[in-house]
């Protein structure tokens, strides 16, 4: 893995992290009109893993991370691409 490969990784789970503290990424769920299992299922884990998340009893690590951050990111940009679809 190249620096700015592992570089990226961390500002990642950073971000992620952020996002559960300050109730970000459930407000992209719940834009999306998603339900916990189907966020979890996206991120590849289960629903009262993304329920601790995102209520910031815990916190993403890793992989879980990564996948929890695509996610939410992939959520946010067809959340965004509609939204400037119907102005």
């Amino acid at each position: 893995m190249s620096l700015s490969d592992r570089t990226a990784e961390i500002a990642a789970t950073s971000t992620v992290r952020q996002w559960c503290r300050n109730g970000h990424a459930r407000k992209i769920r719940e834009v999306a009109g998603l339900t916990l299992a189907e966020v979890a299922e996206l991120a590849s884990t289960d629903r009262q893993t993304v329920y601790r998340w995102e209520r910031g009893e815990s916190s993403p690590r890793g992989d879980n991370a990564l996948r929890f951050y695509r996610a939410l990111v992939q959520l946010q940009e067809v959340a965004d691409a509609a939204q400037k679809a119907s102005a």
